[in-house]
């Protein structure tokens, strides 16, 4: 079986102390198959999430910006405006990400079969005749001519005339010499380097960066609801990092840890003390404008992003082997 994972979970706030559930599929070939021919009958424009998972054969659920499909082979999950699929853990790019359109969720069916490579770029578009229409005549409908129909003109209708007569002499004298005598020397030695040196290529951001970026995506969106900027935290960056490294290494996506500690056990075991903390989680988005996207469409962990009580933040952004990032933002109030 196939398993595909969502890229963000709902985030946790005090006083429960509980990690949200994220949205999970299982599925087989025959379910992928029946996509394939929903989206032959749908066509390829852009449809309903809804609709097309119905097409399929599948129950449909919607909550929290998280679509969730299934039935008795499997169940597919994705998230409203994020551009990931996640199979067995690994990262796969949509072309296109649903997004809400008059209140409804759309997507193109194309985008989520190419994404799992089933997608059949050439379909007749439709099936050929079994006969052809109708049979060749036995006969030619007609004899041929024995004699051209006109004679050609013998002679041709005009002569040709020349519409001017040519000069006989140029119309110029050319020069005897040169107008102008060459320099013996060049004017100018050519440089001996350029002048100025090509820009050299931008570095990608690092992880160290990127955490930055968000904090101050964070106070930019803050500053729009009239709340005031958090305050960068490195001991609790130094927490996030330590679990977005943990589930790279336990291989899992999750608030509680394989050990059974939550978010505020590990903010706890770190000496951290507080009045409220909050937590939220992410993997697949390849930058803090993508996660902070994300984030912001899922009602729980926007709570967090704008959560007025929170005074300080920290965020842990980790690459795996094969250069996925894992998000943990942590928020407190001491």
């Amino acid at each position: 079986m196939r398993k595909i994972a969502a890229a963000i979970l709902c985030g946790a706030l005090l006083p429960a102390a509980t990690a949200s559930a994220g949205c999970e599929r299982e599925t087989k070939d025959s379910t992928f198959q029946r996509a394939a021919a929903a989206v032959r009958m749908q066509g390829g424009e852009n449809i309903p999430v809804r609709e097309l998972f119905e097409a399929m054969g599948m129950e449909v659920d919607y909550a929290d910006g998280c679509v969730t499909a299934q039935d008795g082979d499997g169940r597919i999950s994705l998230y409203i405006g994020g551009r990931e699929l996640n199979v067995n853990g690994k990262s796969i790019r949509l072309d296109e990400a649903p997004f809400i359109r008059r209140g409804r969720a759309f997507i193109s069916p194309e985008a989520i079969l190419r994404a799992l490579g089933i997608y059949d770029k050439e379909k007749p578009t439709a099936a050929p005749t079994a006969k052809p229409t109708a049979a060749p005549t036995a006969k030619p409908t007609a004899a041929p001519t024995a004699k051209p129909t006109a004679a050609p003109t013998v002679n041709p209708t005009a002569e040709p005339k020349p519409t001017a007569v040519p000069t006989m002499k140029p119309t110029a004298a050319p020069t005897a010499r040169p107008t102008a005598v060459p320099t013996a020397r060049p004017t100018a030695k050519p440089t001996a380097a350029p002048t100025v040196r090509p820009t050299t290529t931008p570095a990608v951001s690092s992880e160290r960066e990127m955490e930055q970026q968000v904090l101050a995506l964070v106070n930019k969106t803050r500053a729009e609801y009239g709340l005031n900027p958090l305050t960068w935290a490195e001991d609790l960056a130094v927490v996030a990092r330590a679990h977005s490294s943990d589930m790279i290494r336990r291989s899992f996506f999750d608030h509680t840890n394989p050990d059974g500690k939550s978010p505020f056990d590990r903010i706890k075991a770190a000496g951290i003390t507080y009045r409220t903390a909050a937590e939220n989680i992410a993997y697949g988005q390849r930058s803090p404008e993508e996660v902070m996207n994300a984030w912001m469409n899922s009602s729980g962990h926007r709570a967090n992003i704008l959560n007025a009580k929170v005074k300080e933040m920290g965020v842990g952004a980790v690459r795996n082997s094969g250069g996925t990032i894992y998000w943990t933002q942590l928020f407190v109030a001491r």
